[in-house]
């Protein structure tokens, strides 16, 4: 019952999927979503550029987060932390359950939008 509105930047070159549903993945800054953390949760979170997607997972244990691998212009073989999203609405439209994917770092300089979506080619539409 937890919401976290964002705002939402469409990134055409945004390409990440979720290997294990071939579906896009929302990237967010971690702190963003942070009406979604429990209060341990948010602890751990908030250590994720110091410590690493590994290392926040072992702390937070295997229950809602996962790591997600991925590439990136110098970064041939990076992990993500991330997690099931029960529901996500981009301007009114439903996706339903989606990975997201929880960057250490904000994801824009000047603060205008907190997450990124490239949607992929059959929801490129939706943000």
């Amino acid at each position: 019952g937890r919401k976290a509105p964002v705002t939402v930047l469409l990134d055409t070159g945004h390409t990440l999927t979720d290997a294990a549903t071939g579906e896009p993945v929302l990237t967010a800054h971690w702190e963003a979503l942070g009406p979604l953390w429990t209060k341990d949760e948010s602890s751990v979170l908030a250590r994720l550029e110091r410590l690493g997607a590994a290392a926040c997972l072992e702390e937070l244990g295997a229950g809602r987060f996962r790591l997600l691998p991925y590439q990136a212009v110098g970064v041939s073989c990076g992990l993500l932390l991330c997690f099931q999203a029960d529901r996500v609405v981009l301007e009114g439209e439903n996706l339903g359950r989606l990975t997201v994917a929880l960057s250490p770092t904000a994801v824009s300089d000047g603060g205008g939008y907190s997450a990124l979506w490239g949607g992929g080619k059959e929801k490129s539409h939706a943000a």
